[in-house]
């Protein structure tokens, strides 16, 4: 009789462990999330709340095309070649800041949330790659037939700064006064994106960056960097290039 007490109470514990323990493991497995369930479906909004305990919570997305503008670029071809590939000047072309004549280089950054819950846009940080010097070889052609442009957040940027300068952009009216754009921070959602340009008045050299955007949602603070691929973004300054107009490149039958 001992015996099969013994071997009765064995069998009843198991190798897992005692009965309190096998409880314990069910009413974590089972009534725990029932419970949360119920909770979730008969309260107002407690679904959101319960899905929310379990979900990160909505991030930016961001996108850049990299400088453009409507300004002058470099080309390592020759001029028989961009004439034969017209296109290749703004497919390969590096756009060129020449403060003498006024032409800013501009990145635009498309910012907008992934769901229709505000997102704080806090922070908008350059970081230079590589700087190098103007090539010696190529020339740099000028810009013809622009189009106008939307309202944007503009930004200038400083590359020689360290670390580099990213300021609300400062324009000056007829009667004199200066206006200082809009600075950060500020919400984005999937149905109000926002656009900021990212400004180069002057560039000294050859100079590849990235850009990062920080930003926060629900509290948790969070970033999305740009920076082309890895091969980061290109800019540079006029140098000693020669400078072309459009119209003459395309007359242009010799090297």
């Amino acid at each position: 009789m001992r015996r099969l007490r013994g071997l009765q109470h064995n069998q009843t514990e198991g190798e897992g462990g005692s009965p309190l323990k096998d409880k314990r493991a069910w009413v974590t497995a089972v009534v725990f999330p029932a419970i949360m369930v119920i909770v979730a479906t008969a309260v107002p909004g407690g679904w959101g709340w319960f899905s929310g305990l379990f979900t990160e919570p909505p991030s930016l997305k961001a996108y850049s095309s990299g400088p453009d503008g409507c300004v002058p670029r470099y080309s390592a071809r020759s001029r028989s070649e961009l004439k034969a590939k017209p296109d290749a000047l703004r497919a390969e072309g590096v756009p060129v800041a020449d403060p003498q004549w006024g032409e800013v280089v501009s990145a635009p950054v498309t910012l907008q949330a992934k769901t229709d819950q505000s997102i704080v846009v806090t922070g908008v940080r350059v970081d230079v790659i590589t700087t190098e010097s103007v090539p010696t070889t190529g020339q740099v052609i000028d810009a013809e037939g622009c189009g106008s442009g939307i309202d944007v957040r503009p930004f200038d940027v400083d590359l020689a700064s360290q670390p580099v300068s990213v300021k609300p952009t400062v324009t000056k009216a007829a009667d004199g006064s200066q206006k200082r754009g809009p600075d950060l921070p500020f919400k984005v959602s999937s149905q109000d994106p926002e656009q900021l340009e990212l400004r180069f008045p002057s560039v000294q050299g050859d100079v590849r960056f990235s850009i990062t955007v920080d930003w926060v949602s629900e509290g948790k603070p969070g970033s999305v960097k740009l920076d082309n691929g890895g091969a980061g973004f290109r800019v540079m300054g006029l140098g000693g290039l020669p400078r072309h107009p459009l119209s003459a490149l395309l007359k242009q039958t010799t090297p």
